[in-house]
């Protein structure tokens, strides 16, 4: 075919579903920025807003635990081959020791948490009907309506009600 009769290639391709808008949509170079604030942010934060004294330091101390000797040169002692991997860290823990002597800068402030908890004791799942019930005993408590015993006490009938309070006997 020659070039006049092929179709032009359309300016922005259709993004109706999700496929075509993963296939037509470049995020590249967004991915590539979060990358770069994510090793900023693991190694201590944005190093263009620190000062220089924070980045760098003079030693003027130099490495006082192991001075240097003649004798540093020497090999260490031979030691069996089970004895040195009886005492071996393990991987995980050689690869996640800081390699540096520098101490760590210390964890960004993050914001104090918009709940705030109770120190009171625990509270469990009542239904609104048993703390009702609950709240109206402790009403009848305070009011003295109710004896520890039980229910109200009620009058004794004497003679179901007709008693002669004038007869003597």
């Amino acid at each position: 075919m020659t070039p006049a009769t092929t179709t032009p290639k359309l300016a922005q391709p259709s993004r109706k579903g999700k496929k075509a808008w993963r296939k037509n949509v470049d995020v590249g170079d967004v991915e590539e920025k979060l990358d770069e604030l994510r090793t900023e942010e693991r190694l201590g934060g944005k190093v263009h807003e620190k000062k220089d004294a924070a980045l760098f330091f003079t030693d003027t101390t130099g490495d006082e635990k192991n001075p240097p000797t003649k004798t540093s040169n020497r090999l260490p002692p031979p030691t069996s081959v089970k004895a040195s991997l009886k005492h071996r860290k393990l991987r995980i823990d050689q690869i996640l020791t800081p390699a540096s002597t520098i101490p760590s800068i210390a964890s960004r402030k993050t914001a104090a948490s918009s709940v705030r908890l109770t120190t009171g004791p625990k509270l469990r799942n009542v239904s609104k009907a048993q703390l009702a019930a609950v709240e109206r005993i402790v009403k009848k408590r305070k009011a003295g309506d109710v004896v520890v015993g039980g229910g109200r006490k009620k009058a004794k009938k004497v003679g179901g009600g007709m008693v002669d309070v004038w007869d003597v006997k």
